[in-house]
């Protein structure tokens, strides 16, 4: 029997495409709003793409893994020998966790979100909704086994909150010399 394997960013194509199709036939939006909506449908993609991968639809061996230890991270990271490749591949995937969800705070703060105490929610609980469909479509069999992790609500939290904040800071520094 074949496997069947259908990567989830299209699924979320196909509904972005439909999405785009029915903004279009409304007309209530400028281009401008609509050609952000359309990069941030394919951040929204890529984000899938990482985080999801592929979708088995003839479900594979299922795997739960769970790691609830805050800020574990930290001492992967230094214990290690600095300058090894495992304290390097330790710090790369940090920053790739911060850096998943950075653009996410700049869309928002784009999109009229002004109040970082209405994005702190929000950033959080996209992170903790890609570790709770990594849990589940894992413990199914549905996609590679995934981890849940706790350091990963953490560092994906926190880069939403650096792209927000970074923009806010930008966007106030030009308000200044207006």
């Amino acid at each position: 029997m074949a496997e069947t394997i259908i990567p989830a960013s299209i699924l979320l194509f196909l509904v972005l495409v439909l999405f785009f199709i029915y903004d279009l036939i409304r007309q209530k939006r400028g281009w401008l709003n609509r050609g952000l909506q359309i990069v941030f449908g394919f951040y929204l993609l890529r984000v899938v793409d990482e985080t999801i991968g592929s979708i088995h639809l003839s479900p594979q061996e299922t795997a739960i893994n769970v790691q609830l230890i805050p800020f574990q991270f930290v001492g992967d990271i230094f214990s290690y020998e600095i300058g090894s490749f495992l304290f390097f591949n330790a710090i790369r995937i940090s920053f790739y966790n911060v850096l998943l969800l950075a653009p996410l705070g700049v869309f928002l703060f784009l999109f009229g979100w002004r109040k970082g105490r209405r994005v702190l929610p929000l950033v959080f609980l996209v992170s903790l909704t890609i570790e709770l469909l990594q849990l589940l479509l894992s413990a199914f069999g549905f996609i590679w086994p995934r981890v849940f992790d706790s350091d990963d609500l953490i560092l994906n939290t926190a880069g939403g909150l650096v792209g927000f904040y970074s923009v806010k800071g930008v966007y106030h520094f030009i308000q200044r010399f207006r």
